[in-house]
């Protein structure tokens, strides 16, 4: 009979806990990842998205601040969430300098902004094309002009263990091409 009375308890305790987390995450989850995120990061004047694929997205976003940063959400169980959100601030580009800044996000990615009034250039990491994103063209005009992003391009370039063991910087990695394929 004790037995019995101890698997009961261990049943409702761990039955408990469950609600408990249950509760936490449903509290916490949202039905989109955009939603999800302007919950935890209310400070952000831009927005760009990179993708929504399955049950992970990628949105890029400058603050309040003037900040270039970029947040992961997930889907789980009970919605989306905001997963890590890191923020940089940007660089100012010197009149010779045609790549503006470029930040690291926990070795699996490099990103950055790119000035391209042409419309003809491509970064490469390691010799493979980063993704770029027209936010210039993106975003409405008048919050581009606010920006200073009219003639800027994002780009994002992924890959697990992005720097390898004992290589400090990538600044060798980035290639910027002065014209798409050449």
């Amino acid at each position: 009979m004790n037995k019995y009375r101890i698997y009961l308890g261990l049943f409702i305790c761990f039955g408990l806990a469950f609600v408990i987390w249950s509760m936490t995450e449903i509290s916490h989850s949202y039905d989109e990842p955009l939603e999800a995120l302007k919950q935890t990061k209310q400070d952000m004047e831009v927005i760009i998205p990179a993708y929504n694929i399955n049950d992970e997205a990628l949105y890029f976003f400058i603050d309040e601040n003037d900040q270039l940063g970029t947040a992961f959400m997930k889907q789980g169980i009970y919605g989306w969430k905001t997963g890590a959100i890191s923020a940089s601030p940007q660089q100012e580009m010197k009149a010779d300098q045609k790549l503006i800044d470029y930040h690291v996000y926990d070795n699996s990615m490099i990103y950055g902004l790119l000035s391209d009034a042409e419309g003809s250039l491509e970064v490469n990491i390691n010799g493979a094309p980063a993704r770029t994103l027209e936010i210039g063209v993106m975003l409405e005009q008048e919050v581009a002009q606010k920006h200073n992003l009219q003639d800027k391009i994002l780009w994002y370039y992924q890959q697990k263990d992005l720097m390898p063991e004992g290589v400090k910087t990538l600044k060798n990695s980035v290639i910027v091409l002065n014209k798409k394929g050449f």
